[in-house]
């Protein structure tokens, strides 16, 4: 995760310096530079958040199988998906409930928005299920935001996201 989050940091400081070139260069002009940061500002940078989310979601799957595959198995005959097969598993296995981990709405919410950024692109009008989604958007109304129908999330909830891991992978391991 420290590297995730390294990574997410140098791409925002490189991007930052570009602009800051531009800035310096006598052949921009004021109003091109504007551009460049106004390009930075609206696609740019949100998508590097989407993205750096991504990933992170990526890191919490592969956490989760790690320390089922370190003690015992993912059940593969599931009809469970997402988050909800390793709830299932480590229920199986361990009498461990994820569910009753503190931060499991928060993650099974993240879970739905990690859905719409993959599968749909993050817009919500091409999912099955739109309407849970924009509940989702609404419960974290200050962190997701919708442009264009299109989920953008800030640093703020990737923040959140980031501690919610660290603080499910901590009471896992109380409890194995």
């Amino acid at each position: 995760l420290d590297r995730l989050t390294g990574y997410h940091n140098e791409i925002k400081r490189l991007l930052s310096n570009e602009l800051i070139t531009a800035k310096k260069s006598k052949k921009k002009k004021e109003e091109e530079i504007t551009e460049i940061k106004e390009y930075y500002i609206k696609e740019l940078h949100p998508k590097l958040i989407n993205n750096t989310f991504l990933m992170m979601f990526a890191y919490l799957e592969e956490m989760l199988c790690i320390i089922l595959k370190g003690f015992a198995k993912i059940d593969e005959t599931s009809s469970k998906t997402g988050l909800e097969k390793y709830n299932e598993s480590f229920k199986k296995h361990y009498d461990i409930k994820l569910s009753q981990f503190p931060g499991w709405n928060f993650l099974s919410d993240s879970s739905d928005i990690r859905n719409a950024l993959l599968h749909a692109n993050g817009n919500i009008s091409h999912l099955r299920k739109p309407e849970k989604t924009k509940k989702i958007i609404k419960k974290y109304k200050n962190d997701i935001k919708l442009k264009r129908n299109v989920i953008f999330i800030n640093e703020t909830y990737l923040n959140s996201f980031l501690t919610k891991i660290d603080e499910v992978r901590n009471w896992i391991l109380e409890k194995v």
